[in-house]
């Protein structure tokens, strides 16, 4: 189940990712190249996971830093992670109720105003 998950998780990845980059290219276009009116946007879209680690928040976060690790160092933080689990609790014991969902969740975020190491010349 985990490979699967990962092979599901790098192909949404990859829509974003082609979603984001067709969407910024064409803003930019737009302007003329002048201003950039998706500076600060982000656009995303929910991974959600109901086979893997449903009762396993640490393996699901294990999951969720391992693939954000990688998209770190691909796009320099153009793609980010935003994990949610049933079972989530936060540092200290203290329960995080916006970090919960039903199922385990991850929310990939495009972040249109960070620029890849690949851009950055």
């Amino acid at each position: 189940i985990a490979e699967e998950a990962y092979a599901d998780i790098w192909n949404e990845i990859s829509k974003l990712y082609d979603y984001g980059f067709q969407l910024e290219k064409t803003t930019t276009s737009r302007c003329g190249g002048g201003e950039d009116v998706a500076e600060n946007a982000i656009v995303s879209t929910m991974f959600v996971t109901k086979a893997y680690s449903t009762y396993s928040a640490s393996e699901f976060k294990r999951f969720a830093i391992t693939v954000n690790a990688a998209l770190k160092q691909l796009t320099g933080g153009k793609i980010f992670l935003e994990p949610f689990h049933p079972e989530y609790v936060g540092k200290a014991g203290a329960k995080h109720e916006n970090r919960r969902s039903p199922f385990p969740t991850i929310q990939i975020c495009y972040h249109f105003g960070a620029r890849s190491r690949s851009s950055r010349g």
